[in-house]
This record gives C-alpha cells, sequence and structure tokens, in this order.
C-alpha cells in the first residue's frame, strides 16, 4: 500500500477561469473552450504539463456529492456518505505528480458519448471496497442538495446517474494540512463540463516566468474572458501554511527561551551551592577526594532535578497530546523519537549549566579555603 503523499507545487502555476453562461450555455461549448486552451498550451517547450480542475487543491473549501454504493448499507445517520468530488482533465495527475496505482488514467477518449468513468484515490477505495478490487465497480452519485449551475459554476453542467471506476491514484493532501485525507473521486471535464475552473500549468522554469503567455494563450480564444489569481502555487500554500508556520516559529521561541531560563537558574542555583559548600569542598579535597567525585557530586543536584522535571514534562506531554494536535504538523505530540530527543537536550543543557560551576568547585584550593574560613 502506497502511503500519503503531497503533490509537487515547485514549478506549478495556477489561475481561475469562469465561463459566463451567456457565452457559454451549451455544455459542448464550455468543453471546447478548455480543449482549445489545453491544446495550445501543450505545444510550449517551457510548459511540461497542463491541466483544469474544478477546484484546485487548498482552495479552503469542498466540492461534495453523495455516493450511493450498490449493496452497501447507509450510514448511521440514514444518509449515503459524502465524498469530495474534483472534475479534471486527463492532465491533472502529471500535474500534480500524483501516481496512478492502477487502472488507467482519464483519457481524451472519455467523452460525452462514452460511458461515464471516474478514478478514485485509496482512502476512497479502502473505505468503500475494502476487501475487493474497485476496478470495473460502479457507484451513482447525487448533489448535496438542489443546485443550479448558474449560481454554482463549479459544479458540472450535467452529471450521470452511474460512473464506473477505471483507475486508483494515490492519496495526496489537498486540503487542510492537519486533515486527514479523505475519500475523493475524478471525473472527466468532457463528461462533465463546469463553467469555473482552475488551470495548472508544470513549467520548466519559474511558474510566474510564463504567466503572459498563458494568459495570451486563453485570450486567444476568447478575447474577452478574464483571468483571475494567477500565482504560483507555493505562494497559493505559502498563505495556507501562514498560521501553521507562525506557530511553529513561536513555540520554537517560546522552547528556547524557556531552555535558555533554565540553563541560567540552574548554572545559578549550582554557582551558589558551590560558593555556600566551598569550605566542605575543602576538606574533602584535601583528604585526598579525587576532583571526578568532586564534579558528579556539585552535578548531581542538577541532573536530578532535570531528571524530575524531564520525567514530569514526558507526561504532561503525553496528557495535552490532544491539544498539542492542533499546532503540529507531520509529527504526532506523542511521537517517542521527538520525546526521546527532546528529552537527551534538556539533560546535555543541564549537564553544561552545572559543568561550569563543578569544574571551579575541583580547582578549590584547600589551604585558601580554610584560611579564608
Amino acid at each position: 500500500m502506497l502511503g500519503m503523499e503531497y503533490f509537487k507545487a515547485h514549478h506549478l502555476l495556477t489561475m481561475q477561469l469562469w465561463l459566463p453562461p451567456a457565452k457559454y450555455a451549451a455544455p459542448s461549448r464550455v468543453t471546447g473552450f478548455y480543449q482549445e486552451v489545453l491544446r495550445r498550451l501543450h505545444g510550449f517547450p517551457e510548459i511540461r504539463e497542463v491541466a483544469v480542475v474544478n477546484t484546485r487543491p487548498f482552495l479552503g473549501w469542498r466540492l461534495g456529492a453523495r455516493l450511493h454504493v450498490p449493496g452497501r448499507p447507509l450510514e448511521p445517520t440514514g444518509e449515503d456518505p459524502i465524498v469530495t468530488l474534483r472534475v479534471v482533465s486527463p492532465g491533472y495527475l502529471a500535474a500534480l505528480g500524483e501516481p496512478l496505482l492502477r487502472g488507467r488514467q482519464l483519457l481524451e477518449s472519455d467523452g460525452p458519448n462514452s460511458a461515464p468513468v471516474a478514478l478514485i484515490n485509496e482512502t476512497m477505495a479502502r473505505r468503500f471496497w475494502p476487501t475487493v478490487d474497485p476496478l470495473g465497480k460502479s457507484f451513482s452519485t447525487r448533489p448535496l442538495s438542489a443546485v443550479s449551475n448558474s449560481w454554482l459554476p463549479w459544479w458540472p453542467e450535467q452529471m450521470s446517474d452511474t460512473y464506473t471506476i477505471v483507475g486508483v491514484v494515490g492519496d495526496i493532501k489537498e486540503s487542510r494540512l492537519n486533515d486527514p485525507v479523505e475519500p475523493v473521486m475524478y471525473w472527466s471535464y468532457l463528461q462533465n463540463a463546469t463553467r469555473y475552473t482552475h488551470l495548472l500549468v508544470r513549467t520548466t522554469s519559474t511558474p510566474t516566468s510564463v504567466t503572459s503567455l498563458v494568459q495570451q494563450e486563453i485570450r486567444s480564444v476568447d478575447p474577452d474572458l478574464g483571468v483571475y489569481d494567477a500565482q504560483s502555487m507555493e505562494s497559493a500554500l505559502d498563505r495556507v501554511v501562514a498560521t501553521p508556520r507562525l506557530n511553529s516559529v513561536l513555540l520554537w521561541v517560546f522552547a528556547a527561551m524557556g531552555l535558555l531560563l533554565s540553563a541560567v537558574g540552574i548554572y545559578g542555583a549550582t554557582a551558589y551551592a558551590v560558593t555556600r559548600r566551598t569550605r566542605e569542598l575543602a576538606i574533602r579535597i584535601a583528604i585526598g577526594a579525587h576532583p571526578a567525585s568532586v564534579f558528579r557530586l556539585v552535578t548531581r543536584y542538577g541532573t536530578t532535578v532535570a531528571l524530575v522535571g524531564i520525567l514530569v514534562g514526558l507526561l504532561g506531554a503525553v496528557a495535552l497530546a490532544r491539544t498539542l494536535s492542533s499546532l503540529l504538523y507531520g509529527v504526532a505530540p506523542t511521537d517517542a523519537l521527538t520525546l526521546v530527543l527532546s528529552a537527551i537536550v534538556v539533560f546535555i543543557v543541564t549537564v553544561l549549566a552545572c559543568a561550569r560551576p563543578a569544574w571551579r568547585a575541583t580547582r578549590v584550593d584547600p589551604m585558601i579555603a580554610l584560611r579564608a574560613e
């Protein structure tokens, strides 16, 4: 089984297109426009892949439909489950770098006169066909409510009653970072035309360097059409991860400050203890105590307190795992490796904070110390 992957955002340009219903009323006109745009853009050497999708990844909202699988019982709510829907052109998977696990891709031959087909992601295959191969299986869908394409342009102009699964693709993150991967089905844009789409262009160089070229080719097909929100996918993702990134930076800053203050406190407490015990240490050295034993004596107190603090901290991290999970991405709050490394770092800092006063304690001159007393 292939694990979840992240689509390749580098060298990827995105922009919005919306075809007005007055000019593109018929589904054939909608698909004809997109076919011509894709054909033109495929001819440029600086463009590796180009595709359209009705809702691009990390747009901030999802489009879903009710899914009915023959023979599968309804959800506990008495309704069919909701599955994320994307209407795509055949180059969509290649544009994102999404792997095809088995079956075939959507093709240009999957047109309005062909049998309705769909791709599904691995999560959807595991959830609805856990014990059988989903290839060749059929399912039906219906909108969540009565929709009108006049005010929902991203919804397909026409829908089929039944779709046949022709391929299974790998799971990729396409929504919020902390959300689990959901079941996704992919329909052909030729069989389910939508007037609102996002154009995805994978380039060989900087995405913004081909923005003017792409816009020029679009206006060559329709000079009156507006192109909106042209940006690199990396820029779009930067806005999505801005809050998690800020949270991460703040956590790092506060953790570093806490560690620094702890080290200063331990150093001060150990230095003060050495000063108070100078006479005792001088006597120990005078009667033959080895410097190593004096060093261990001084550092023992600090390291013991550190070990108790580490234990309390680990218990606190486990207890607050659910709260911390909302601030973390890509690592679990109870990740064993992370907790162990954190404990090791704290312990090393404690030893270093104790080392300087302990080293000074081993250098005490018994004669000078006792004469001062």
